[in-house]
Parts: structure tokens; sequence; C-alpha cells
């Protein structure tokens, strides 16, 4: 089982104050406090709420939560001195092309994984891609990860789309069937405010892992990202667990079960000598 990687999902806690200074510095903690956590990469989010509402957005919508493009070299800069990854979402495709010079990988968020243009867009731009999958069918997935388009380096993540969502929402059967077939990397967007559906995930063969943080040691404004993000104590605690799971070896633990109840072909008990 490969290591894991861990991202932690700022999104929306870089914004909490009305200037520009105060939100650099209160990012710049962010992507301290993520690498003392133990997080691999720090991401952010680029939007206009046009993007992401369209003609049905909201009239009160506050445009403090809209990252400013001139952010985004200062937090490249940030992570490179702290020897972190930068991630950024975008959502539309002038706004991947604005980012492709500063992110080693594109993540594609679970909308706009549905808009076959988008997709394609990105695929061209070509750095590795991580797609969650929550608005996806199986259908589609499917199509998706078995296109020639798909890269060896690109990600999958296994996605529910509520904020927040609970450890029960999450099934990986499906996207582990997907990585049998296809022989992809996969994890989870967890949206979660526990640990459980990403250590089980982590058990299944899981190496990507999406959290949404905040991680300031100074309480502020809440944000839209506020109910399901986790502090940096219950972060730290994710990412030491989370490296410390190993994945189930389900043939080992089939042949063990065999061997325990006498059969050598079947995952089934015996039944007593007095029911048969």
């Amino acid at each position: 089982m490969e290591d894991a990687y861990i991202i932690a999902e700022v999104g929306s806690n870089c914004l909490k104050y009305r200037t520009l200074e105060k939100n650099l510095a209160l990012s710049k903690e962010q992507i301290v406090s993520a690498k003392a956590c133990g997080a691999d990469a720090v991401k952010f989010q680029f939007f206009k709420y046009e993007e992401l509402y369209g003609l049905s957005a909201p009239k009160d919508y506050d445009r403090k939560f809209e990252l400013p493009y001139e952010m985004i070299p200062k937090l490249k800069e940030y992570c490179d001195h702290y020897r972190i990854d930068f991630l950024c979402s975008a959502f539309s495709t002038s706004g991947f092309k604005k980012l492709d010079e500063y992110v080693g990988m594109h993540k594609i968020a679970s909308p706009e994984a549905k808009c076959p243009g988008i997709v394609a867009a990105v695929q061209a731009l070509g750095n590795p891609i991580i797609i969650s999958n929550g608005c996806l069918t199986f259908e589609e997935q499917y199509e998706l990860v078995g296109s020639d388009a798909w890269g060896a380096d690109d990600v999958m993540l296994e996605c529910v789309s509520s904020y927040p969502a609970s450890a029960w929402d999450y099934d990986f059967s499906k996207i582990m069937e997907i990585a049998r077939t296809f022989n992809i990397t996969w994890g989870i967007s967890d949206h979660t405010t526990g640990h459980l559906a990403a250590y089980t995930a982590r058990k299944c063969g899981a190496t990507y892992f999406e959290k949404h943080v905040d991680l300031a040691a100074i309480s502020a404004p809440s944000t839209p990202d506020t109910c399901v993000s986790a502090d940096r104590y219950i972060f730290e605690e994710y990412c030491g667990r989370i490296r410390e799971i190993k994945a189930s070896d389900y043939d080992k633990s089939k042949k063990a079960a065999s061997k325990l109840y006498g059969r050598d072909k079947s995952w089934y008990r015996p039944l007593p000598k007095n029911e048969i």
C-alpha cells in the first residue's frame, strides 16, 4: 500500500477578514499549521460566485469569500517556503488556466466533474487531476476512468456532497471496484466531522485524503466551511492515525478463516454435526 497523501482543504477559512493583508496573514498561519500537523498539501478555492450559482446566485452572497487572484502567487510562495504542496480548485475553464502555472495537480470538484467541457479542458493542460465523484453516477465514473484521457497519475476521490456528511453516507464498494478494474489511485474527500470514514477508506486501500480544516489559533468570524472544518488538534490526530493504518489483506483473512473453520474452498463456517 502506498503512503497516504493528505490534503488540508482550507477553502474559505482563509478569507475571514475584509483586507488582503489580514487574509494573507491568516493564510500563512493555516499553511504553517497544516505542515506542522503532517499534511502533504494545502488547498484553496478560486471562483467567482457566478461560476457557482449562475443566474440563481443568491442576492445576499458575500463576495469576501471569493479568493482574489492576487493572493494566489503569494499562497504558492508560502507553500514553497514551508515545503508543502499548493493546490487550488477552480470552477471554470478560465480559472483552471489561470491556476495552471502555480499547481502541480488540478482538483476538480464534484459539480464540475459533471461538465465534460471543463474536464476535457483541464485534461488538456497536462497536469495530473484529482476528481471528486460526489455528483457522478457509477456509469459516469467508469466511463471517465476507462477513457484514454485518464492519466496514470490521476486520482478519484469518493465524495458525499453534504456538509457535514455522516461516515455512514460513504460506501467504498463502487470506487474499490473501479480501482481494481483500472488499477487507479483513489481516496476520500472527507466531509465528515470525525475520523471513521477516512480510517475505513484507508483500510480499504485509499491513499489520498482531503479534509476541510480551520487551523487558525484564534477564532474569527465563521465561513461557509466552518461547519465541516477540523481544528488543528483534530487534524493532527487525523494525519497521524491515517499514516499508522495499514490496508486490510482480504485474501490473507479469507485463508485464515477457511483454515480455522476446516474448509479450503469456502468462506462459510461448516455446520455442526448435529445440524447436518
